[in-house]
């Protein structure tokens, strides 16, 4: 078919190709309206330095010999808990269910640093923020939690070691 021809085809059929432009058009625009509006919110958590019972005791305050990407996987590992879901969900009382947000929280670490970003979908932006948040809260508080337990460890050890006098009498005066 040559130039001439389609351009006379096309002007006979002007009006039909209109309609199905203009059906097009409106059937796009409806199911646009027609999805629900999800809004996503982020936190991001910076994971800082641990101290085990023993290092405590022998009196340092440095990391395992762990490596960037395990203690990543890590710290995705304890944000991801379904502990941390369901404490967050005592939070949202109401029809919300524990699959719901869960389902809604995407936890991710930024390469192999320290940092875990929290991020949550939701239909209104302040209930997206406020999910964001509250896992966050609850990632911090499962931390905080694990590093008293250790740091209590290390307090009965010690405390341990200097009721039965292990060490002699200058490491007990030390540990005192």
């Amino acid at each position: 078919m040559d130039l001439p021809r389609f351009l006379a085809l096309v002007k006979a059929r002007r009006r039909l190709i209109a309609v199905i432009v203009g059906a097009a058009a409106i059937l796009a625009l409806v199911a646009s309206l027609a999805q629900p509006s999800r809004y996503q919110a982020n936190a991001d958590l910076l994971y800082g330095r641990t101290s085990t019972a023993d290092s405590i005791i022998a009196g340092g305050t440095t990391d395992t010999a762990a490596t960037p990407e395990s203690l990543a996987a890590t710290n995705v590992a304890l944000a991801s808990l379904d502990s941390v879901a369901v404490n967050v969900k005592r939070r949202f009382p109401g029809p919300v269910t524990f699959e719901q947000l869960r389902n809604a929280v995407s936890i991710k670490a930024q390469g192999v640093s320290n940092v875990v970003t929290v991020t949550a979908q939701w239909d209104t932006p302040a209930q997206a923020a406020a999910i964001a948040n509250a896992f966050a809260t609850e990632i911090v508080a499962l931390r905080r939690g694990t590093a008293q337990a250790d740091i209590q460890s290390a307090i009965d050890a010690l405390k341990a070691t200097v009721a039965s006098g292990a060490g002699g009498p200058a490491a007990a005066a030390g540990l005192q």
